[in-house]
């Protein structure tokens, strides 16, 4: 579910693009048509993780890039392995056992390194958000907004 919500949420603002893509979603079973979709509509979908880094002269605050996190191929991955393990097995095939390649742990921790702090964009809209989870009180989620320069 988390992997479904990371994939639709820079769609949920805009009500006709978001149908259109979920509509297709059933026929989606696979990951990477999911995400080949999602792109198609719209590149800049997936979040790109941040880490605050230091604030400049003038108050320009300056974010690093952040190692670690989980990438749009693992998430084809752990997307795929999960479907393996909500589905049920065909009692009559032959039974393996489900390899998640990596400890759940270890998948918790690379989701939580993609969504901690990251960048995003919303369909539709040049603006950049700075979205940062659990940051206020009581765990609230804050946002910050980044208007492009104008071109000179």
């Amino acid at each position: 579910m988390v992997l479904e919500l990371i994939a639709f949420a820079s769609l949920c603002a805009h009500k006709d693009t978001y149908a259109a893509v979920h509509a297709n979603f059933a026929k989606h079973w696979k990951a990477s048509l999911l995400l080949k979709e999602l792109a198609s509509m719209h590149p800049d979908f997936y979040p790109k993780p941040v880490r605050f880094d230091h604030i400049k002269e003038g108050g320009v605050r300056h974010f690093a890039r952040v190692d670690g996190f989980l990438t749009q191929e693992e998430f084809v991955r752990l997307y795929d392995v999960c479907s393996q393990v909500i589905h049920t097995a065909n009692p009559f095939g032959e039974l393996k056992p489900i390899d998640f390649g990596l400890s759940v742990a270890a998948w918790v921790e690379r989701i939580q390194a993609l969504l901690d702090t990251h960048f995003i964009r919303l369909y539709g809209n040049p603006q950049l958000w700075v979205v940062q989870m659990g940051a206020g009180t009581g765990g609230s989620v804050h946002v910050a907004v980044a208007e492009p320069k104008p071109a000179v």
